[in-house]
């Protein structure tokens, strides 16, 4: 009797789960039709759009490479070799990571 409950009692939560998925789905937008030419215009202003922000990524590049460098001009020389010597270990102890132990027991 209880694991005859216990089925009717996952499978309507089933059923309510699929209709709830069924209801979340976006209505399908109607197709606009329009002229040839605006969809040129759309091509072109896209075109403009994705090189001001090539543009702007390229000015923020510079300004952080710039930022770098000051700031290892205004280092003195000691702390200029700390540095390098602590960036020398960090890459070091990073290139040999493993990978998760669930991984690796996982994987075969």
């Amino acid at each position: 009797m209880n694991s005859n409950c216990c089925f009717f009692l996952l499978f309507l939560l089933g059923i309510s789960s699929y209709s709830k998925a069924q209801d979340a789905q976006p209505p399908v937008n109607p197709v606009i039709h329009g002229s040839r030419e605006k969809g040129v215009e759309k091509d072109e202003n896209q075109e403009k759009f994705d090189k001001q922000k090539e543009e702007q990524a390229q000015k923020i590049r510079e300004a952080e490479e710039k930022g770098k460098g000051r700031h290892l001009r205004i280092q003195t020389k000691e702390t200029r070799k700390r540095m390098k010597k602590s960036k020398k270990k960090a890459r070091k102890n990073n290139e040999h990571k493993n990978e998760f132990f669930l991984i690796k027991l996982f994987s075969k």
